[in-house]
């Protein structure tokens, strides 16, 4: 169990990525929350260790060209980092989100 704000914030990311799309399913794969669209890896949550906020890695990443979404030291994921103590950039989110999918279809 994560202290707050990361849990909520957590529980918010995860329910907004559940939702967004009906073939985005839920499992768990490395012991985290990982996300598949349409039976393909898409998307994993999970919280830095340094600075303890929350980031959707998104396994396309390296195909998406933002610059909210960090790359580091991945070869083909990238990273969108959420401040819990900030609001949530809905509009990033969402055009992430709907990038993110335009790369399955």
């Amino acid at each position: 169990m994560k202290a707050e704000p990361q849990q909520s914030c957590l529980y918010f990311l995860r329910s907004i990525i559940t939702g967004f799309h009906p073939e985005i399913r839920e499992t768990y794969k490395w012991k985290l929350p990982f996300y598949t669209f349409e039976g393909k890896m898409f998307c994993y949550l999970w919280m830095d260790k340094e600075t303890e906020h929350p980031y959707i890695c998104f396994t396309r990443g390296n195909e998406m060209d933002h610059p909210s979404l960090v790359q580091g030291e991945r070869k083909k994921m990238k990273a969108f980092y959420i401040d819990p103590y900030e609001d949530i950039d809905m509009e990033t989110l969402t055009t992430l989100m709907n990038t993110a999918i335009a790369l399955y279809e």
